[in-house]
C-alpha cells in the first residue's frame, strides 16, 4: 500500500462539521424579555440612521461596504470535566458555532426567505496585548457548588452565580472583543443577550447554555446581540401584537417586512398558512432566526434585519470597527495549525486516493471556519 506523507504547511483548507446531534425542541428559553427595560430602550438617533439606510436602499443608492468583522472569545465554564465531555466542550464544537453564526448571517444555504448580512464572526486569536492567543478560556468550577447546583441568574434574587462572578473570573477586554460565556445552566433560560447601547461596556455580552452553542438559539441570542428584538415583539402569547409597524418593547420589532405574529405559533415550516394578525397567508416568520421554533427552523434574516444589524454594526459598535479596534493591527505573521479530521494537528499517513479533512485553526488570523476563511484585509502585505 501507497503511503503519502501529508505535511500541514498552508492557511487554507477545506471544512467539514458534523452537525451536533441534540434533541430538537422549541427555543422557548430566550431570556431577552427577562432583561431589564432599559436593555430594550429605543435609540432615536439609532432608529433615524437606520430609517434613513431603509430610504437609500429603496433608492437604490450604492454605498461601500464596510468590512464587518466581531472577534469573539468563549469562556467555558465547566464542572471539572475533561476537555470534549459534558460541559467542557471541546474546540472542535466552538469552531463549529463559529461556522454556524457565519452561515446562518451569511445565508450560505442561499435560502430563499432569508438575506444574507455583511457581518463576520471570528474567533479572537491574539490577546488585548498583541500576543497570538486562542480565544477559548476554561474555568473550572467544580469547587463552586453554587454553580454546580444552580447555575448562573439573571436577576440578584435567584439561586446560581452572578454575570459579576463570571466576568470577575474571566473576561477580555470589551472594547475589543465580544465575550461569549458558555455555563451549565441558566436559571429560567437557555440563553440570553443584551442589546447594543453603543461602545462596548462591561455588561455586554452572550450567555448560553453549552447545549445550545451548536444551535439556532445562539444563532438568535447573536441577533439580540446585532439590536434585533423579537420578530413577534408586543405578543406575549396568541395576542398580536399592538401595532402593525411598532417599534421598541411591548410595541414591535422595528422592522416592517417581518409580518406581525403571534409569540405561540404552530412550530412548522408551512410558510403560506394562515396568519391570524395580518389575515392573510405570510407566515414566512416561522423560519425566521428571531421567532421561537425549533434549531432547524430558526435560520432566516429578512432584508430589513440584514440591513438593521449592518447599522447596529456602523452606529452602536464602533469599537469594532478596524480602524479604531487595535486587534486587528496586523503586528504577527500568523503561525499554521491544523487538526486532521477533528483530531490533533501533525504529521499524519494516509493511503492512496483517501481523503483527509483539515481544520483551519492557525494563530492570529482570522478565522470564520467556513470552506474561504481568509479575510480580505487580512491578505495584506504578502500574509493572508
Amino acid at each position: 500500500m501507497k503511503k503519502i506523507t501529508l505535511f500541514l504547511l498552508a492557511l487554507a483548507g477545506q471544512f467539514s462539521f458534523a452537525q451536533n446531534q441534540q434533541m430538537e425542541q422549541p427555543a422557548l428559553g430566550c431570556g431577552f424579555d427577562q432583561l431589564p427595560s432599559q436593555n430594550k430602550f429605543v435609540n432615536p438617533h439609532f432608529e433615524s440612521k437606520f430609517q434613513e439606510r431603509i430610504a437609500a436602499t429603496n433608492k437604490n443608492v450604492k454605498k461601500t461596504a464596510r468590512e464587518r468583522i466581531i472577534p469573539l472569545v468563549f469562556h467555558v465554564f465547566h464542572q471539572g470535566e475533561t476537555i470534549g465531555e459534558g460541559t467542557n466542550i471541546s474546540n472542535k464544537q466552538i469552531y463549529e458555532s463559529i461556522k454556524l453564526l457565519n452561515d446562518r448571517f451569511g445565508n450560505a444555504d442561499q435560502d430563499p426567505n432569508s438575506t444574507a448580512t455583511n457581518i463576520k464572526f471570528v474567533l479572537a486569536t491574539k490577546n488585548a496585548a498583541g500576543v497570538c492567543q486562542e480565544g477559548i478560556v476554561r474555568v473550572n468550577m467544580a469547587s463552586n457548588a453554587n454553580y454546580l447546583a444552580n447555575g448562573t441568574q439573571m436577576y440578584t434574587s435567584q439561586p446560581g452565580v452572578s454575570y459579576e462572578t463570571l466576568a470577575n473570573a474571566s473576561r477580555w477586554d470589551h472594547s475589543q472583543f465580544y465575550n461569549v460565556y458558555v455555563v451549565n445552566k441558566i436559571q429560567g433560560a437557555t440563553g440570553y443577550a443584551m442589546m447594543p447601547t453603543g461602545v462596548g461596556h462591561y455588561y455586554d455580552r452572550i450567555v448560553i447554555r453549552y447545549l445550545e452553542l451548536n444551535s439556532g438559539i445562539y444563532c438568535h441570542e447573536m441577533g439580540h446581540a446585532m439590536n434585533l428584538y423579537h420578530s413577534f415583539e408586543g405578543s406575549t402569547g396568541t395576542n398580536c401584537p399592538p401595532e402593525t409597524n411598532g417599534c421598541g418593547s411591548g410595541l414591535g420589532d422595528c422592522v416592517s417586512d417581518t409580518p406581525p405574529h403571534i409569540k405561540s405559533h404552530v412550530v412548522d415550516n408551512a410558510l403560506n398558512a394562515l396568519n391570524t394578525c395580518t389575515q392573510d397567508n405570510n407566515s414566512s416568520f416561522k423560519v425566521n432566526a428571531m421567532t421561537y421554533t425549533i434549531s432547524d427552523y430558526m435560520k432566516c434574516f429578512t432584508p430589513q434585519q440584514s440591513l438593521r444589524m449592518e447599522t447596529a454594526f456602523d452606529e452602536l459598535r464602533t469599537n469594532y470597527h478596524r480602524e479604531v479596534n487595535p486587534y486587528f493591527n496586523e503586528t504577527n505573521a500568523p503561525t499554521a495549525n491544523f487538526l486532521i479530521d477533528g483530531a490533533v494537528p501533525g504529521l499524519k499517513y494516509l493511503c492512496a486516493n483517501n481523503s483527509v479533512t483539515l481544520t483551519n485553526i492557525s494563530t492570529c488570523f482570522l478565522n470564520t471556519f467556513q470552506a474561504n476563511s481568509a479575510i480580505e484585509g487580512m491578505k495584506r502585505n504578502g500574509r493572508l
